[in-house]
C-alpha cells in the first residue's frame, strides 16, 4: 500500500503543480494536501518531502472531515479507506479546493474548480490502481 500511496501522492504533486487555480497561489505562505487517511499522509511525506507547488511549501495534513479542517486545504484526497466516513458527512462548502477521490463510485458537489474537464480518471499499472478527479 506504501509504494501505491506514494505513487498517488506523486499524481497529487502533479495535479497541483499543473492545475489551474482560482486564486493566485503566490498569495498563500505554503501549499496544504490533506487526508484523512493517515497512511496516505505518511506515505505521501516520504514521497514529496522538500517538495513545492509554485514556489510555496508543500505539506501534508492528516485531517478529519470537517469544514474547519478542511477550509485549510488547497487539495483533499479522499482514499479509498476513508471513502465510508466521507459519504456519511454533512456536505462540506469546499471553495478552492481540489477534492480527488480513489474509488470508482465517488461522488461529490464541488463549487469553484481548476481543470477544464469535467472528469478526469487515471488507471495505471493495475485495475485496483485509480483516481478520479471529479470538477
Amino acid at each position: 500500500v506504501e509504494k501505491e500511496y506514494m505513487l498517488k501522492a506523486g499524481f497529487l504533486y502533479n495535479f497541483a503543480r499543473f492545475g489551474h487555480w482560482d486564486y493566485h497561489l503566490e498569495s498563500l505562505n505554503e501549499f496544504i494536501i490533506c487526508s484523512p487517511d493517515k497512511y496516505f499522509i505518511d506515505a505521501a511525506n516520504n514521497a514529496l518531502k522538500s517538495r513545492t507547488i509554485k514556489n510555496l511549501p508543500l505539506y501534508n495534513k492528516l485531517i478529519t472531515l470537517d469544514e474547519v479542517t478542511t477550509s485549510a486545504c488547497n487539495m483533499l484526497f479522499i482514499t479509498s479507506d476513508t471513502f465510508i466516513e466521507w459519504q456519511n458527512i454533512t456536505p462540506l462548502e469546499l471553495k478552492n479546493v481540489m477534492l480527488i477521490g480513489e474509488t470508482d463510485t465517488f461522488m461529490a458537489v464541488i463549487s469553484g474548480f481548476f481543470f477544464p474537464v469535467v472528469k478526469f480518471a487515471l488507471k495505471l499499472l493495475r485495475s485496483s490502481l485509480k483516481m478520479q478527479v471529479l470538477l
